[in-house]
């Protein structure tokens, strides 16, 4: 369970991530 959690929270982080770039992309 705990893990799962830990799966969900890198997730997001990564989807964070894409998003930051995907902006930083566009406006650049």
């Amino acid at each position: 369970m705990s893990s799962d959690n830990r799966l969900k929270r890198r997730f997001s982080q990564l989807e964070n991530e894409n998003r930051g770039a995907l902006i930083t992309f566009i406006t650049a």
